[in-house]
């Protein structure tokens, strides 16, 4: 699934997030690629649901998620949280394609 965000991830939008990931993956939906190159920026009640939904997919369900789009700073405060423990980091969608190991 590829989850695309754009504008400013706060709270309300890192909700939206985790409801699309949690009712995905209840679903059968295991593997999630998240777009955040139109994302502004966000703020840390949204990294703190990004990295819990990070959490849920990986060790619950046994999933995977590649997040690009992430310029300089996106990606040294994602890092701080310790979302890329969990979660792949991939510089375009071609590469996250890669990673996930989907064919064109």
């Amino acid at each position: 699934m590829l989850i695309r965000q754009h504008g400013y991830f706060n709270k309300e939008t890192g909700e939206e997030f985790s409801a699309i990931v949690t009712n995905s993956l209840k679903n059968g939906t295991r593997r999630f690629i998240t777009d955040l190159k139109g994302c502004s920026a966000i703020n840390s009640p949204a990294a703190a649901l990004l990295l819990d939904a990070c959490l849920k997919i990986v060790e619950d369900y046994h999933g995977e998620i590649v997040i690009f789009g992430l310029n300089s700073l996106k990606k040294s405060f994602l890092e701080m949280t310790g979302i890329f423990e969990f979660a792949s980091y991939a510089a375009s969608f071609e590469e996250a394609r890669q990673i996930m190991g989907i064919a064109d």
